[in-house]
C-alpha cells in the first residue's frame, strides 16, 4: 500500500488527512484523481439544498465538507469513488498551540495535560522556564528598550 496526505494549509490553519492506495501514483496522477474527486464533491454538495452547505467557496469547503455532513468531503469522496482506505492509527498525539513546555501557566484556560506531562517531565530533568528562549527573548527587548526610552516606566 501507498501513503498519500492530502490537506491545505494557510498562515493561520492547516488541516491533512493521510490515506493509502494499493497503486503508486505520480505527483500528476494524484492532482488528476484529487480535481476528479473535487468535482465530485461539488456537485454532491450543490444537490444539497443551501442551508445544508452553506458555503462553497474554496479547496477548504470541499476538503472538510464545510459541516454539510460527514460523507460530503473530499477524503470521503477519494475513499468511496477512487478505492482509497483511510488509514487507522493506534494512537494520535497532538496538543493545541504553541504553549511552552517549560511554564504551566503559559496558556492556561487552552493548555492541554498531555503538555503539562511533558513539562513535568521536562522540569524534572532539570530545566526552567530560564531555558525558554521566548521568554528570555522578551526580558531581553523590554530591558533594551527601558534602556533606549528612558521615560517609559516599567510597570
Amino acid at each position: 500500500m501507498y501513503r498519500y496526505k492530502l490537506g491545505y494549509h494557510s498562515m493561520e490553519e492547516s488541516a491533512y488527512v493521510e490515506l493509502e492506495h494499493k497503486k503508486k501514483f505520480s505527483e500528476k496522477e494524484l492532482l488528476d484523481i484529487v480535481a476528479d474527486a473535487a468535482v465530485e464533491v461539488v456537485k454532491q454538495m450543490k444537490a444539497l439544498p443551501l442551508e445544508k452547505y452553506v458555503h462553497l467557496h474554496n479547496f477548504q469547503d470541499i476538503f472538510s465538507g464545510n459541516y454539510c455532513t460527514d460523507r460530503i468531503n473530499l477524503a470521503s469522496c477519494l475513499v468511496d469513488k477512487f478505492g482509497f482506505k483511510r488509514i487507522e492509527y493506534e494512537q494520535v498525539f497532538s496538543v493545541f498551540g504553541w504553549p511552552s513546555i517549560f511554564h504551566k501557566g503559559d496558556w492556561e484556560s487552552d493548555r492541554e495535560k498531555n503538555l503539562d506531562y511533558i513539562t513535568d517531565k521536562v522540569l524534572a530533568a532539570g530545566f526552567s522556564k530560564k531555558d525558554d528562549t521566548h521568554f528570555q527573548h522578551q526580558k531581553e527587548s523590554k530591558k533594551k528598550y527601558l534602556k533606549e526610552h528612558p521615560e517609559a516606566k516599567e510597570k
